[in-house]
Protein backbone atom coordinates (compact mmCIF):
# COMPACT_ATOMS: atom_id res chain seq x y z
CA UNK A 1 0.00 0.00 0.00
CA UNK A 2 2.84 2.36 0.75
CA UNK A 3 6.58 2.33 1.16
CA UNK A 4 8.66 4.06 3.77
CA UNK A 5 11.87 5.80 2.89
CA UNK A 6 15.05 5.06 4.78
CA UNK A 7 14.68 8.44 6.51
CA UNK A 8 11.19 7.59 7.71
CA UNK A 9 12.20 4.09 8.75
CA UNK A 10 14.87 5.56 11.00
CA UNK A 11 12.25 7.68 12.75
CA UNK A 12 10.67 4.99 14.90
CA UNK A 13 8.53 6.30 17.78
CA UNK A 14 7.32 2.89 18.80
CA UNK A 15 9.10 2.98 22.15
CA UNK A 16 6.74 5.64 23.56
CA UNK A 17 4.07 5.39 20.87
CA UNK A 18 4.01 9.14 20.29
CA UNK A 19 2.11 10.96 17.55
CA UNK A 20 4.21 10.93 14.38
CA UNK A 21 4.93 14.54 13.29
CA UNK A 22 5.32 13.75 9.57
CA UNK A 23 2.98 10.89 8.65
CA UNK A 24 -0.76 11.10 8.08
CA UNK A 25 -2.82 8.22 6.67
CA UNK A 26 -5.71 9.18 4.38
CA UNK A 27 -8.16 6.66 2.93
CA UNK A 28 -11.56 6.49 1.28
CA UNK A 29 -13.13 3.14 2.18
CA UNK A 30 -16.09 1.67 0.32
CA UNK A 31 -19.31 1.47 2.27
CA UNK A 32 -19.63 -2.31 1.96
CA UNK A 33 -18.42 -5.42 3.78
CA UNK A 34 -14.94 -5.13 2.25
CA UNK A 35 -14.56 -1.60 3.60
CA UNK A 36 -15.67 -2.68 7.06
CA UNK A 37 -13.26 -5.64 7.03
CA UNK A 38 -10.36 -3.42 5.99
CA UNK A 39 -11.13 -0.90 8.75
CA UNK A 40 -11.48 -3.66 11.33
CA UNK A 41 -8.06 -5.07 10.48
CA UNK A 42 -6.43 -1.63 10.61
CA UNK A 43 -7.85 -1.12 14.10
CA UNK A 44 -6.88 -4.60 15.30
CA UNK A 45 -3.25 -3.91 14.39
CA UNK A 46 -3.02 -0.78 16.56
CA UNK A 47 -2.32 -2.55 19.91
CA UNK A 48 0.63 -4.43 18.36
CA UNK A 49 2.49 -1.12 17.78
CA UNK A 50 4.58 -3.04 15.24
CA UNK A 51 2.17 -3.88 12.38
CA UNK A 52 1.16 -1.74 9.40
CA UNK A 53 1.85 2.00 9.93
CA UNK A 54 1.72 1.68 13.71
CA UNK A 55 5.40 0.73 13.85
CA UNK A 56 5.94 4.45 13.22
CA UNK A 57 3.97 5.55 16.28
CA UNK A 58 0.49 7.01 16.63
CA UNK A 59 -0.09 7.98 12.99
CA UNK A 60 -3.20 10.19 12.59
CA UNK A 61 -5.84 9.02 10.12
CA UNK A 62 -8.42 10.83 8.02
CA UNK A 63 -11.04 8.43 6.66
CA UNK A 64 -14.14 8.66 4.54
CA UNK A 65 -16.41 5.82 5.61
CA UNK A 66 -19.82 4.59 4.60
CA UNK A 67 -22.36 6.04 7.02
CA UNK A 68 -23.42 2.52 8.00
CA UNK A 69 -19.84 1.64 8.98
CA UNK A 70 -19.44 4.87 10.94
CA UNK A 71 -22.68 4.21 12.82
CA UNK A 72 -21.36 0.81 13.88
CA UNK A 73 -17.98 2.25 14.90
CA UNK A 74 -19.54 4.95 17.05
CA UNK A 75 -22.52 2.98 18.41
CA UNK A 76 -22.87 3.59 22.13
CA UNK A 77 -23.74 1.00 24.74
CA UNK A 78 -27.36 -0.23 24.68
CA UNK A 79 -27.62 0.53 20.95
CA UNK A 80 -28.95 -2.35 18.87
CA UNK A 81 -26.22 -1.94 16.20
CA UNK A 82 -23.33 -2.02 18.69
CA UNK A 83 -20.95 -4.76 17.55
CA UNK A 84 -17.39 -6.10 17.78
CA UNK A 85 -16.29 -3.26 15.51
CA UNK A 86 -17.79 -0.71 17.94
CA UNK A 87 -15.85 -2.12 20.88
CA UNK A 88 -12.51 -2.43 19.05
CA UNK A 89 -12.79 1.03 17.48
CA UNK A 90 -13.60 2.71 20.79
CA UNK A 91 -10.90 0.74 22.65
CA UNK A 92 -8.13 1.68 20.20
CA UNK A 93 -9.00 5.09 18.72
CA UNK A 94 -10.08 8.62 19.49
CA UNK A 95 -13.00 9.06 17.08
CA UNK A 96 -13.88 12.57 15.90
CA UNK A 97 -16.20 13.98 13.24
CA UNK A 98 -14.57 17.17 11.86
CA UNK A 99 -17.14 17.74 9.10
CA UNK A 100 -20.93 17.74 9.61
CA UNK A 101 -22.73 14.84 7.92
CA UNK A 102 -24.60 17.29 5.70
CA UNK A 103 -21.33 17.92 3.81
CA UNK A 104 -21.86 14.61 2.01
CA UNK A 105 -25.52 15.20 1.11
CA UNK A 106 -24.54 15.80 -2.53
CA UNK A 107 -21.59 13.42 -2.67
CA UNK A 108 -22.53 12.15 -6.12
CA UNK A 109 -22.06 15.69 -7.45
CA UNK A 110 -18.65 16.47 -5.94
CA UNK A 111 -16.82 13.14 -6.04
CA UNK A 112 -15.27 11.71 -9.17
CA UNK A 113 -15.97 9.29 -10.66
CA UNK A 114 -19.69 9.81 -9.92
CA UNK A 115 -20.28 6.31 -8.56
CA UNK A 116 -22.44 7.27 -5.61
CA UNK A 117 -25.99 6.04 -5.86
CA UNK A 118 -28.74 6.96 -3.46
CA UNK A 119 -29.82 3.79 -1.74
CA UNK A 120 -32.10 2.95 1.09
CA UNK A 121 -30.59 1.01 3.93
CA UNK A 122 -32.42 -1.51 6.04
CA UNK A 123 -31.55 -2.58 9.56
CA UNK A 124 -28.59 -4.92 9.61
CA UNK A 125 -27.95 -4.58 5.89
CA UNK A 126 -25.10 -2.73 4.19
CA UNK A 127 -25.17 -1.00 0.81
CA UNK A 128 -22.18 -0.59 -1.48
CA UNK A 129 -22.98 3.08 -2.10
CA UNK A 130 -24.93 5.77 -0.29
CA UNK A 131 -24.21 8.22 2.50
CA UNK A 132 -20.65 8.78 3.69
CA UNK A 133 -18.98 10.26 6.76
CA UNK A 134 -15.59 11.96 7.21
CA UNK A 135 -13.77 10.79 10.34
CA UNK A 136 -10.54 12.02 11.92
CA UNK A 137 -8.97 9.50 14.23
CA UNK A 138 -5.80 7.94 15.52
CA UNK A 139 -4.60 5.53 18.19
CA UNK A 140 -5.74 6.54 21.65
CA UNK A 141 -3.45 6.82 24.60
CA UNK A 142 -3.29 5.02 26.86
CA UNK A 143 -4.33 1.95 24.90
CA UNK A 144 -6.78 -0.29 26.71
CA UNK A 145 -5.73 -3.40 24.77
CA UNK A 146 -2.29 -4.78 25.55
CA UNK A 147 -0.25 -5.94 22.52
CA UNK A 148 -0.41 -9.61 23.51
CA UNK A 149 -4.15 -9.49 24.31
CA UNK A 150 -5.66 -8.71 20.89
CA UNK A 151 -6.29 -12.41 20.06
CA UNK A 152 -8.15 -12.78 23.37
CA UNK A 153 -10.27 -9.69 22.71
CA UNK A 154 -11.03 -11.10 19.24
CA UNK A 155 -12.03 -14.47 20.67
CA UNK A 156 -14.27 -13.10 23.41
CA UNK A 157 -15.97 -10.43 21.30
CA UNK A 158 -16.52 -12.84 18.44
CA UNK A 159 -18.29 -15.29 20.74
CA UNK A 160 -20.28 -12.75 22.78
CA UNK A 161 -21.61 -10.80 19.81
CA UNK A 162 -23.01 -13.91 18.19
CA UNK A 163 -25.87 -13.30 20.64
CA UNK A 164 -25.56 -9.59 21.56
CA UNK A 165 -28.94 -9.55 23.32
CA UNK A 166 -28.25 -12.58 25.55
CA UNK A 167 -27.36 -11.77 29.20
CA UNK A 168 -23.77 -12.48 30.19
CA UNK A 169 -24.85 -15.10 32.68
CA UNK A 170 -25.96 -17.18 29.68
CA UNK A 171 -23.48 -15.94 27.06
CA UNK A 172 -20.23 -16.33 29.03
CA UNK A 173 -20.57 -20.09 29.61
CA UNK A 174 -20.54 -20.48 25.80
CA UNK A 175 -16.98 -19.15 25.52
CA UNK A 176 -15.43 -22.51 26.30
CA UNK A 177 -16.08 -25.69 28.30
CA UNK A 178 -16.20 -24.80 31.98
CA UNK A 179 -16.41 -21.05 31.29
CA UNK A 180 -19.33 -20.84 33.70
CA UNK A 181 -16.64 -20.51 36.39
CA UNK A 182 -15.89 -17.03 35.03
CA UNK A 183 -19.22 -15.81 36.40
CA UNK A 184 -17.91 -16.15 39.97
CA UNK A 185 -14.72 -14.32 39.01
CA UNK A 186 -16.75 -11.39 37.69
CA UNK A 187 -19.67 -11.14 40.10
CA UNK A 188 -18.90 -13.39 43.07
CA UNK A 189 -19.07 -12.04 46.65
CA UNK A 190 -15.28 -11.89 46.94
CA UNK A 191 -14.72 -9.93 43.71
CA UNK A 192 -13.38 -6.42 44.20
CA UNK A 193 -15.49 -3.55 42.90
CA UNK A 194 -12.90 -2.61 40.26
CA UNK A 195 -13.12 -6.16 38.80
CA UNK A 196 -16.89 -6.61 39.01
CA UNK A 197 -19.18 -6.92 35.97
CA UNK A 198 -22.97 -7.12 36.12
CA UNK A 199 -23.74 -10.52 34.60
CA UNK A 200 -27.33 -9.48 33.87
CA UNK A 201 -26.00 -7.13 31.22
CA UNK A 202 -26.08 -7.95 27.53
CA UNK A 203 -22.87 -7.89 25.45
CA UNK A 204 -24.00 -4.78 23.56
CA UNK A 205 -24.53 -2.99 26.90
CA UNK A 206 -20.91 -3.47 28.04
CA UNK A 207 -18.59 -0.48 28.05
CA UNK A 208 -14.88 -0.77 27.23
CA UNK A 209 -13.81 -1.11 30.85
CA UNK A 210 -16.26 -3.95 31.48
CA UNK A 211 -15.02 -5.84 28.41
CA UNK A 212 -11.48 -5.31 29.69
CA UNK A 213 -12.47 -6.89 33.02
CA UNK A 214 -13.85 -9.93 31.22
CA UNK A 215 -10.63 -10.25 29.21
CA UNK A 216 -8.57 -9.99 32.39
CA UNK A 217 -10.64 -12.68 34.12
CA UNK A 218 -10.32 -14.92 31.04
CA UNK A 219 -6.52 -14.48 30.99
CA UNK A 220 -6.28 -15.41 34.67
CA UNK A 221 -8.55 -18.44 34.29
CA UNK A 222 -6.28 -21.50 34.48
CA UNK A 223 -8.53 -23.51 32.13
CA UNK A 224 -8.77 -20.89 29.36
CA UNK A 225 -8.28 -22.41 25.88
CA UNK A 226 -4.73 -22.15 24.62
CA UNK A 227 -5.80 -22.26 20.97
CA UNK A 228 -8.21 -19.57 19.88
CA UNK A 229 -9.97 -20.04 16.55
CA UNK A 230 -9.63 -17.30 13.92
CA UNK A 231 -11.33 -17.93 10.59
CA UNK A 232 -11.26 -21.74 10.85
CA UNK A 233 -7.62 -21.77 11.96
CA UNK A 234 -6.13 -22.06 15.42
CA UNK A 235 -3.72 -19.36 16.55
CA UNK A 236 -1.48 -20.41 19.46
CA UNK A 237 -1.38 -18.08 22.43
CA UNK A 238 2.14 -17.88 23.83
CA UNK A 239 3.45 -15.63 26.61
CA UNK A 240 4.99 -13.28 24.07
CA UNK A 241 2.05 -13.76 21.68
CA UNK A 242 4.03 -12.88 18.55
CA UNK A 243 1.18 -13.46 16.14
CA UNK A 244 1.58 -12.52 12.50
CA UNK A 245 -1.74 -11.15 11.30
CA UNK A 246 -0.50 -10.56 7.76
CA UNK A 247 -2.24 -13.69 6.36
CA UNK A 248 -5.54 -12.18 7.51
CA UNK A 249 -4.85 -8.66 6.23
CA UNK A 250 -7.28 -8.03 3.42
CA UNK A 251 -5.62 -7.11 0.07
CA UNK A 252 -5.83 -3.31 -0.21
CA UNK A 253 -6.72 -3.23 -3.89
CA UNK A 254 -10.22 -1.97 -3.22
CA UNK A 255 -9.36 1.09 -1.09
CA UNK A 256 -8.15 4.50 -2.21
CA UNK A 257 -5.51 5.46 0.34
CA UNK A 258 -2.44 7.62 0.68
CA UNK A 259 0.22 8.08 3.32
CA UNK A 260 1.65 11.59 3.51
Amino acid sequence: MFSLTSTTRSYILNANFQVHPNLHYIAHLPGNASGEQFLSQILRHIPSKTQFIWSQGRVPMSLILGRDIWNRCSAATHHTIRSRLSVVAQATCDLRVPIPPSFFDNAEEVFFPPQFVRARTTKGRMTANGEHQKVSTGPSRPLVIEPQDMPIWDFILRRLFVTPAMPLEKALPQLAPGARNLLDKLSGPTVAEEDRVAIKKKPRDLNIEEVHRIVRAFKNWPFAPKDLAVDKEFVPISPSCNIDYSPYFFPPFFVNSILI
